[in-house]
């Protein structure tokens, strides 16, 4: 019986120590902040991967900030891509030592994505080259500072120093002390320095690297080639039916808004003309994209349409001698039915689902502006109102067309709410790593907003806009990082890569039999815009929206405890790592300790 015990002990200890896959090392150069000024040092990353269900653990020291939490958790987001691996089948245990204090986590984002990618493929790095460099969503290496103090540094320990395209060449400052007399004087000049010749002089060879997949090679001597994927034309047509009929009814309204303006003589004629103006001119780009077969964008520019001739035809009748309460009447109780039927309707297959994100979404939207009236003037309440009743019209149209896609299993809201309270903390902590490395922006401002749309959605049990608001405020933190790292010259070329991205992932679920409609509507609104910006955001919606039945099916069915962890790359937890000692001596202790309580409680058991 003893024998037994011990047998049982000694099991029970082994599977209290993890057993890593794979551990991989990569140096880093960092900078530090001495009394002489910056200082390059060396920083050491080990990574470890094992069989799990895809947390992430950080163990650094010196202790460092947010941005390097935050950049590790993207890294192992872009290095599963890269390698199409299932990150929730993994763990990731994540060490970061150096000699001194570093500035700034995220330029070791490359490097640790490389790390990764080299773990889960078991391959080995060359010790004679080291990186510097963020990781960007979308693959791309991006730009870093004091690369020269972190050449000095690299050439230390490395032949090879990778660095973000575009920066072989850099600025340094230059400090002198002048001394006047009894006054000393400190002058800082800046000047431009070649980084490949000054690396040679310290041998070592600088290189440019575009993404990860050239820095891969470079220190692994492997080519990981990326999918061939062809951005294929990406139609609206299940849209032209809508978009048609709504063109002809805001023609028709915006005829009769003509009538009565022009029967009006008194002082504010001319702002009810400017205001029609404005709709005849988003008819005729509805007009004009519609024959171009473009429906969503003519839908849009439709909607847009009505807003102004709303907005007009209300102010018309209040100064026709029309009470507020009079012209809105009836439309708080329209929006509360409405409101409780988009609640009440469940989503059969994704397709619906996408339908009732974008109602539930649009109606939150249309009760918001209504609340904006209630210690506003009468100008404030027939412009929020007129926005409040169009809204309203729109979460209409979106209920109506999920009910044309109702088929296929019922997606059970407990998944979704799973599925919603993951994106949400996925999303927060994207706004948190934006933030913490990059100057305020009014990209950053919409992730926020939209971030806080979310989180009003939840508590509101509308989990379907939750999700997709979360995924809006995600994608606009990520679209900061890549536009903020990218020369503008390259912008286009980023554009063309979120193309082909958005594309596949589309045909990918339509191939599951799933109409993305609501993805399918963002990728032709970004096909119509000029602005590179507006169309990185809504390539990123488009792929993001057309991938969701991924990220649904992979949440649990059981309810989450409040304050426990989502299946999420949001979830991160910190603590030591099994890629040092002390690690190993820490999941040690607590299986002897264990260990100990079990052997007690065992013999007092069999005494008996």
């Amino acid at each position: 019986m003893k024998r037994f015990i011990f047998i049982f002990l000694v099991m029970g200890l082994l599977q209290c120590i993890p057993v890593a896959a794979d551990s991989v090392t990569v140096v880093a150069p960092a900078v530090q902040k001495t009394p002489q000024g910056f200082q390059g040092v060396l920083s050491y990353i080990t990574v470890v991967t094992q069989e799990g269900s895809g947390h992430i653990y950080i163990d650094t020291w010196p202790l460092a900030e947010v941005d390097i939490q935050g950049s590790a958790r993207l890294a192992v987001q872009v290095a599963c891509e890269v390698v199409n691996q299932d990150w929730k089948t993994y763990d990731f245990f994540i060490t970061v030592r150096s000699d001194s204090p570093i500035i700034g986590g995220p330029s070791a984002g490359g490097a640790i994505t490389v790390a990764v990618i080299a773990a889960l493929q078991g391959w080995e790095l060359r010790s004679d080259v080291v990186m510097s460099g963020t990781i960007n969503p979308d693959e791309t290496v991006g730009p870093v500072g004091g690369l020269y103090e972190k050449a000095q540094a690299a050439s230390e320990v490395a032949d090879l120093f990778l660095v973000p395209e575009g920066q072989t060449t850099i600025v340094v400052e230059e400090t002198e002390q002048v001394q006047q007399g009894p006054f000393t004087y400190i002058t800082t000049t800046q000047k431009e320095v070649d980084l490949e010749e000054e690396g040679r002089t310290m041998g070592l060879q600088v290189k440019e690297v575009y993404d990860i997949r050239d820095a891969v090679y470079y220190f692994t001597g492997k080519r990981i080639e990326p999918p061939q994927i062809e951005a294929k034309p990406i139609r609206t047509d299940f849209m032209k039916p809508y978009a048609q009929e709504k063109l002809e009814q805001i023609r028709k309204e915006y005829e009769s808004a003509q009538s009565e303006i022009d029967s009006y003589t008194g002082a504010y004629k001319k702002d009810l003309e400017t205001l029609l103006e404005s709709a005849h001119e988003e008819i005729e780009y509805a007009g004009d994209t519609f024959d171009h077969r473009n429906y969503y964008t003519s839908m849009s520019a439709s909607f847009v349409a009505g807003l102004y001739i709303t907005y007009a035809v209300n102010l018309f009748s209040y100064f026709e001698g029309q009470p507020v309460e009079d012209i809105f009447e009836g439309l708080d109780s329209y929006l509360v039915h409405l409101s409780e039927e988009i609640q009440n309707e469940r989503p059969y297959g994704m397709t619906a689902l996408q339908c009732i994100a974008a109602a539930q979404k649009r109606i939150i939207e249309a009760r918001d502006y209504l609340q904006e009236v209630e210690d506003g003037s009468d100008f404030d309440y027939i412009e929020y109102g007129s926005y409040a009743q169009r809204r309203g019209e729109s979460a209409e149209f979106w209920l109506n067309l999920s009910r044309d896609y109702q088929e296929g299993d019922e997606i059970i809201e407990l998944m979704l709410k799973n599925a919603a309270s993951s994106m949400v903390n996925t999303a927060e902590l994207s706004l948190v790593y934006a933030s913490s490395i990059l100057p305020q922006s009014n990209l950053l401002e919409e992730a926020a907003a939209t971030l806080e749309t979310a989180e009003k959605a939840f508590m509101e049990k509308a989990y379907a806009a939750s999700l997709f608001s979360a995924v809006e405020s995600k994608v606009y933190a990520e679209v900061s990082l890549i536009f903020y790292s990218s020369d503008r010259s390259v912008i286009a070329e980023r554009v063309d890569r979120a193309r082909e991205r958005a594309s596949s992932c589309i045909e990918e679920s339509r191939k599951r039999g799933i109409e993305p409609v609501l993805a399918v509507s963002y990728y032709e609104l970004a096909e119509s815009r000029t602005n590179s910006i507006q169309s990185l955001i809504y390539l990123g919606y488009a792929e993001e929206i057309a991938s969701i039945y991924r990220y649904i099916e992979a949440q649990p069915d059981t309810e989450i405890a409040e304050g426990g962890e989502t299946q999420g790359l949001g979830s991160e937890i910190i603590p030591v790592t099994i890629g040092s000692e002390e690690g190993a001596l820490f999941f040690l202790g607590i299986g002897v300790f264990v260990g100990i309580g079990v052997y007690w409680v065992l013999s007092r058991v069999l005494r008996r």
